[in-house]
């Protein structure tokens, strides 16, 4: 099947090419540019493998620029041909791939690994101050097709004085219509955007990997950004996943200029993490995607279960057949097994949601990364009180693909403060998650200051992560200073996901009619766990779902006389 593919694929590149020319790198010009330069429209600049330290403009011209991965098919040729942009002279052009003179879709970049570039200092139309955009790749009023790419390790960096930081650390757009297709654009950063950005663009992006992108300092966003599009703009069949933005949304970013609304579907958008903002920004419904905490009429949101650092679909995940149940957005059919999708996708040919799906798919190679995300850089609590205990939360997740090992979660007055779980020894598989639960206890009325030290194994995050503590306590009038006053609170489970039980912890404030109840998701009754008259006091209940119960999103739902609370619980079986 794979053979015949190339075959179609190379005659219609003869037929539509009678006249092109094939110029090789490095056997007719040792450079990229030089090929480039060299070219006439309907030439195909063919690339061997290896490292070429540049940073190539395509000059307007109608031309496929490629490495052998056209006739291999294989990614090992595509991370075996490298296109790095560190070296550039010119720190205000140095992009990797440069399309800024309004290419057409003849133009074509495809299998190669585009690394090192630190974005071009651009001019908006209507804009003072330039940007730094597009650390990977840049396109300007450009239609070019982008497919078959591993773009990493691209950082925009304005070096000018008057630059603002940009967007689009793996590929970013202006006024242009590019198409963005099956691509791994992993561990890329900018000011904002630091996946793609579509600036006053249309555009198509599907079935691309976008994956630990960071940054989003200046206007947000970790994954995709699609700002005052006036027109088309398709995103589809794209895995959009453990991208971190320091501020605003960090998986998908979408301002409205006017009525038109993007065509967003068949995504996979989770496990991206931001300070206040949802994963998606855009309040419109939106259809037949996995996202995070974000349900929509016609979305689910479930955890979407990759089997590998591939970020395959598990046998069991619940994007199997969960995209678009038109025919135009079917997978590919095994001709062995009808009916059936064809791998990588699975189930039927009912579109799997994320990259896996629709007719454009192809099985993408393991992703190699190591890194922890935390919920907090600092607390500062400023009403706590002598005698009252009180708790403070830091959320961690395994955002690598690789195993993350925690050695020890750690501060220094032990007597003050108490961890729950501790996490010693704890193994995260990729991006499992935990909360840290800190309670502290003041004795005595004034500040305190403690670290959080945690202690892990993850090669690109030092160790230990630091997070500093200070608290300002107040005097408590209680009678018996060994008594603990508790406020009603409700915390995370643990553990979470969790199979085949997790722990449900609260504190009541004073003696009340508690119930402790579970629902399903969309708020049907599952069962009660507690029902009655309790004291105040600090308490857990074990729950462990019964056995015809199936995986899913469980609402942990507690009342205590004026308290009400809901915690989101993920039991995968």
């Amino acid at each position: 099947m794979k053979k015949s593919k190339i075959i179609i694929y190379l005659l219609f590149i003869i037929i539509n090419n009678v006249s092109a020319n094939t110029i090789r790198v490095p056997q007719d010009y040792s450079t990229i540019q030089a090929a480039i330069n060299a070219a006439q429209r309907g030439d195909t600049v063919l690339v061997s493998e290896g490292t070429y330290f540049e940073n190539i403009n395509f000059q307007g011209k109608g031309i496929v620029v490629t490495s052998n991965y056209i006739f291999t098919q294989d990614w090992q040729t595509v991370l075996g041909t490298i296109i790095n942009g560190s070296t550039a002279i010119n720190k205000d052009t140095a992009s990797t791939v440069q399309l800024l003179n309004g290419e057409d879709s003849t133009s074509v970049i495809e299998g190669f690994t585009i690394t090192g570039g630190s974005g071009t200092k651009y001019h908006f139309k209507d804009l003072l101050q330039p940007y730094q955009e597009g650390g990977g790749i840049i396109l300007s009023y450009s239609h070019a097709v982008i497919k078959d790419n591993y773009i990493t390790g691209n950082i925009n960096n304005p070096v000018s004085g008057g630059v603002e930081d940009g967007g689009g650390g793996g590929i970013a757009s202006m006024y242009g219509n590019p198409t963005i297709i099956n691509n791994m654009i992993v561990s890329n950063s900018s000011g904002y955007a630091c996946g793609i950005v579509l600036n006053w663009s249309a555009g198509t992006i599907k079935n691309n990997i976008i994956y630990h992108n960071k940054g989003g300092a200046v206007d947000g966003c970790g994954g995709v950004m699609i700002y005052d599009s006036p027109d088309s703009v398709v995103v589809e069949n794209n895995t959009i996943a453990g991208n971190v933005s320091l501020t605003g949304t960090g998986g998908v970013s979408i301002s409205l200029a006017g009525a038109y609304v993007p065509d967003i579907e068949n995504n996979i958008i989770w496990y991206n993490r931001q300070v206040n903002s949802p994963q998606v920004s855009l309040s419109q419904p939106l259809t037949f995607n996995d996202v995070e905490d974000h349900l929509y009429t016609g979305n689910i949101s479930v955890n979407p279960d990759f089997a590998d650092n591939t970020f395959l679909l598990a046998d069991n995940s619940p994007c199997i057949d969960g995209g678009d149940t038109s025919s135009i957005c079917n997978d590919l059919e095994d001709q062995n097994a009808p009916g059936k999708a064809l791998l990588p996708s699975k189930g039927t040919i009912r579109n799997d949601i994320g990259a896996y799906g629709g007719l454009n798919t192809k099985l993408f190679p393991p992703i190699i990364t190591s890194d922890i995300y935390t919920s907090k850089s600092s607390f500062i609590i400023s009403n706590a009180s002598t005698g009252k205990v009180s708790t403070l939360k830091v959320d961690l997740l395994n955002l690598g693909t690789e195993d993350l090992n925690v050695d020890s979660v750690t501060v220094n007055n032990t007597s003050l403060f108490s961890f729950s779980p501790n996490s010693r020894g704890m193994v995260y598989k990729m991006f499992q998650s935990d909360t840290i639960i800190l309670s502290y206890n003041p004795v005595i009325a004034g500040s305190l200051m403690d670290t959080i030290r945690i202690y892990h194994r993850a090669s690109s995050t030092v160790s230990p992560i630091l997070i500093p503590v200070k608290i300002t306590a107040k005097t408590t009038d209680i009678k018996d200073s060994k008594s603990i006053i508790y406020d009603y609170k409700l915390y995370q489970n643990w553990p979470n996901p969790f199979n085949p039980s997790t722990n449900i912890k609260f504190d009541i404030g004073a003696t009340a009619h508690v119930s402790l109840k579970i629902f399903d998701v969309l708020g049907k009754y599952v069962e009660t766990l507690i029902d009655g008259v309790m004291g105040s006091g600090n308490y857990n209940v074990e729950w462990k779902p019964k056995t015809n119960l199936s995986s899913g999103i469980y609402l942990a739902n507690l009342q205590a006389d004026n308290y009400f609370e809901t915690k989101k619980m993920v039991y995968l079986k």
